[in-house]
């Protein structure tokens, strides 16, 4: 399946943790605009069109023609492209709540599809990282100073994600997810290594 404009500002708008009404309003655009376009699939004029990206603070080049790339929504496009238009359009709409988002909800949207749910959950965990990797270990291990094996973390939250899709059905707390993968990035840390043996 292709990627379209429609597509790119539907991700976009996802991504914002914003709706479709709050962008046409700051558009300064009528209230459901942002809606109509998205439904019945018109290229708003390059006026309009413009009004919409800044408002979304994105390129409206990259919105025609998907270039120059934008690294974090082509990632995510890429990742639901293979997906039916109205299955991606709906992942779209729980993107800014990539951290609430119930396993069976990523399930449903990925029933039929050439994608897998933890295909799904991998895309969104990614549209919810708005920092880096390290800085987001550094965070939940409670130390802001960045003195944090950032690889060895991500193993750790990994697990717990793959924990949580294999035997919950509904995701835990970002809280809660973050103290046991904090828990077992500590017993990591500690555990000795085949190399250090």
């Amino acid at each position: 399946m292709s990627v379209l404009w429609d597509d790119r500002i539907a991700a976009a708008i996802g991504l914002s943790g914003t709706s479709r009404r709050e962008v046409s309003l700051k558009a300064k655009l009528g209230v459901n605009y942002v809606s109509q376009i998205l439904r019945n699939g018109h290229l708003p004029d390059g006026k309009r069109l413009g009004q919409i990206c800044k408002a979304l603070d994105i390129s409206p080049e990259w919105v025609v023609s998907g270039f120059p790339p934008n690294p974090k929504l082509d990632s995510i496009l890429a990742a639901v492209s293979p997906m039916p238009a109205q299955q991606r359009f709906q992942f779209y709409e729980i993107l800014n709540k990539a951290d609430e988002v119930p396993i069976s909800r990523i399930d449903q949207i990925a029933e039929g599809t050439v994608l897998s749910s933890s295909d799904l959950q991998h895309a969104l965990r990614e549209a919810s990282g708005a920092t880096s990797v390290e800085a987001k270990a550094s965070i939940a291990v409670g130390n802001p100073t960045g003195n944090v094996d950032a690889t060895l973390f991500a193993k750790a939250y990994d697990f717990v994600l793959s924990y949580e899709n294999d035997m919950l059905t509904e995701p835990g707390s970002r809280e809660a997810r973050l103290k046991l993968a904090r828990l077992i990035y500590n017993e990591l840390l500690t555990k000795p290594t085949d190399e250090s043996r």
